[in-house]
């Protein structure tokens, strides 16, 4: 059963990495063209990440000590 939630865990953040690449590649392309650039990229990668980890995180582990 401990495979079975590393699995599941790794299968939601190849989502969510995939999600937002994706979506901010698709964003720069020439329908839309936002113009957000290698950098729009890389943040919508580090948001992603960053909203994956948070809930995660406790009060404890937060804090610089």
């Amino acid at each position: 059963m401990y495979t079975f939630k590393q699995l599941l865990a790794e299968a939601i953040g190849t989502f969510f990495l995939c999600f937002a690449g994706i979506g901010a590649i698709v964003a720069m392309s020439d329908p839309l063209n936002s113009g957000i650039g290698l950098l729009g990229v890389a943040l919508a990668h580090g948001i992603a990440l960053s909203v994956a980890i948070s809930p995660r995180s406790s009060s404890r582990m937060a804090r610089l000590e």
